[in-house]
């Protein structure tokens, strides 16, 4: 157990902050009746929509968009949803929500533009009970599951309606036209949505995990030369039974006798296992498009040119997986 503790050693983490700290939202951009609407009487142009930057500011949204790309990147997707202001409230509420307890359903053929449903669901930790709240156009549903205590919910659990106050309904009137929640697919797919950055690269960190068990059990047992010595006396010149060799503590071990002789087994070699580790670290960098310099730490006489042209694939990618991410804010900021 100790030797398998010290042989974690997390790529993957390496690939998605890659990706995710690169990408940030720095401002919206609006049409251009939206300007013209925006400047009239105000004297300006508005080359950014002053009314979407205050919403985001008081979501405080620069952060928590950050955790809501860390969380596409590693699972495949966040959600968004959007609540209407509360009393006292200035502008409306933007949440960011986890896909363990969040998921939307799109209305056929749309090309997962349009939310037909959404579905939150989450253990209550005051009542022990699984809850849900389901959205649909203009309509919101609560429930709460028969099972208490955080048990296991069954494969067809039964589900009462649920009252969050005294004067609460169980099926509450949004007032809106549209299901408030939105999909932050990465790399999403026309079938199954958000892939995870991380999916098919699991296999390749587990290979280097096991090829760093081996090596640290082979370093643990075999790096380190093993003495022998054969025809050592059992008792000395005076009749005394001899001591026993301590090695690293005996600096210099001599007998009398002519038949002993010393020697040492040869070391393990640890090339090996580092070179295969090292391959295995090449196969994530290029299914990745994360620059190798990045998962090595090696960028010793490499070229200016050559950096940039790794860095090039990273940054395509990026820009591949900030698409649908900036159609999901659009809509959700409208």
């Amino acid at each position: 157990r100790r030797i398998l503790m010290l042989t974690r050693s997390n790529y993957l983490g390496l690939v998605v902050d890659a990706q995710v700290e690169r990408q940030e939202v720095v401002g919206f951009r609006v049409s251009e009746d939206a300007k013209r609407e925006g400047s009239e009487g105000s004297g300006k142009d508005l080359d950014a929509d002053d009314d979407l930057w205050k919403i985001w500011q008081y979501n405080g949204l620069d952060s928590w968009f950050d955790t809501a790309l860390l969380e596409a990147a590693v699972t495949g997707s966040a959600f968004v949803m959007v609540e209407p202001p509360r009393p006292g409230d200035e502008v409306a509420r933007i949440h960011i929500e986890h896909p363990d307890e969040f998921i939307v359903e799109y209305v056929p053929g749309t090309n997962r533009r349009e939310v037909a449903a959404a579905l939150k669901l989450w253990l209550d930790d005051w009542t022990g009970q699984t809850m849900a709240t389901l959205y649909l156009p203009g309509w919101m549903w609560k429930f709460a599951s028969s099972s208490q205590l955080g048990a296991v919910l069954p494969s067809d659990p039964t589900w009462l309606p649920r009252a969050d106050g005294l004067n609460e309904p169980v099926a509450e009137a949004t007032n809106l036209p549209i299901v408030p929640a939105w999909e932050l697919p990465n790399n999403p797919m026309l079938g199954s949505g958000g892939r995870s950055e991380i999916d098919d690269l699991i296999p390749i960190q587990n290979r280097i995990n096991k090829g760093l068990a081996d090596r640290m059990i082979t370093q643990d047992f075999g790096a380190f030369p093993q003495k022998w010595a054969t025809g050592w006396p059992e008792v000395d010149q005076f009749g005394a039974p001899t001591s026993k060799i301590k090695v690293g503590q005996h600096r210099i071990v001599s007998t009398a006798a002519i038949d002993t002789k010393f020697g040492q087994f040869q070391a393990a070699d640890l090339g090996g296992y580092i070179e295969t580790k090292n391959a295995d670290v090449k196969d994530i960098a290029s299914r990745s498009r994360t620059p190798a310099q990045y998962l090595l730490g090696d960028v010793a006489n490499v070229a200016g040119d050559t950096l940039r042209m790794a860095e090039s694939g990273l940054a395509a990618k990026v820009r591949q997986r900030n698409r649908p991410h900036s159609l999901s804010l659009e809509n959700a900021m409208r």
